[in-house]
């Protein structure tokens, strides 16, 4: 994998997670955030880690 193709998995993992957890929540709505909501957002936040974990350790010699 070239240094490029690597930027480009981790600028999909973010588009991704940014995606997923817009459509989570209204960012100007006046309600608290729900328990099923906070876990959404770790569940996402998760999920993109690990997928910049395995495009980086693909990425190593």
């Amino acid at each position: 994998m070239t240094k490029q193709e690597l930027e480009e998995r981790l600028n999909q993992a973010l588009e991704s997670y940014k995606t997923d957890t817009l459509a989570l929540s209204d960012p100007y709505g006046k309600r608290p955030v729900t328990d099923g909501e906070l876990h959404e957002f770790a569940r996402q936040t998760f999920y993109a880690l690990h997928e910049f974990k395995t495009a980086i350790l693909e990425y190593l010699p």
